[in-house]
């Protein structure tokens, strides 16, 4: 755990550290921290679009050096394969939820 040189929102850090051990209160510090991520992640998602153009027009600039464009290749193959990958374990895993329980367990109906 990182510890705070300084008190944030009036609490120092000792108490912080008592509190966390709380199981409540780190329950609840939990479930903020993964909201705050969530919104982060919401957040980068809804940029992706401007993020694919930029890659693009680098990778289809003649002025850009061939390093650059070399890069923004290789990111545009890398998502794309990740995008099938995705895909593939999305649909392997829909099929697994509607194998009757037997068969999931190895075992013939």
């Amino acid at each position: 755990m990182r510890v705070l040189r300084r008190p944030v929102a009036g609490v120092g850090t000792r108490t912080l550290i008592r509190w966390l051990k709380l199981p409540d209160f780190g329950k609840e510090y939990r479930k903020a921290r993964r909201e705050a991520v969530h919104q982060s992640v919401a957040r980068m998602q809804r940029a992706a679009g401007a993020a694919a153009s930029v890659v693009l027009k680098l990778m289809t600039d003649p002025n850009v050096s061939a390093a650059v464009k070399l890069r923004a290749a290789e990111c545009v193959f890398d998502r794309a394969i990740r995008g099938v990958d995705l895909e593939d374990i999305e649909a392997v895993s829909r099929n697994w939820s509607e194998l009757p329980k037997q068969q999931r367990k190895g075992r013939k109906p």
